[in-house]
């Protein structure tokens, strides 16, 4: 029986590649030491997801939106209490966007 990996490599590269980014995003979060230092990090990488948008990147913009919300990052409550307001309502903008709901559509509304 040929495996997965055998008969479509480039996909699973692809996949590979897509996992690694949203892990470096998600790392890159938790390596601050402190809530401040975090929602910093959080900030730069939302306006990167916005950036993403802006240039219709949206393989990239899916993964740094994913990063984003891994659990690990979710539960970091004090460090989202310090990121300002408007870049939390940009992340759940982005968050739309790329949603899987209705087939992409709103992915697709952008383009």
């Amino acid at each position: 029986m040929v495996k997965d990996k055998e008969r479509a490599p480039h996909i699973c590269s692809i996949m590979q590649r897509c996992d690694k980014m949203s892990n470096m995003v998600a790392s890159e979060v938790l390596s601050g030491e402190t809530a401040t230092t975090r929602a910093k990090t959080i900030t730069r990488w939302i306006n990167v997801a916005t950036l993403c948008k802006k240039y219709n990147n949206f393989a990239s913009l899916l993964q740094v939106v994913a990063g984003l919300t891994f659990s690990a990052i979710q539960r970091l409550k004090i460090t989202w209490c310090i990121v300002p307001q408007e870049m939390k309502s940009e992340l759940n903008a982005l968050k739309e966007v790329v949603s899987v709901a209705n087939r992409f559509k709103n992915m697709k509304a952008e383009n």
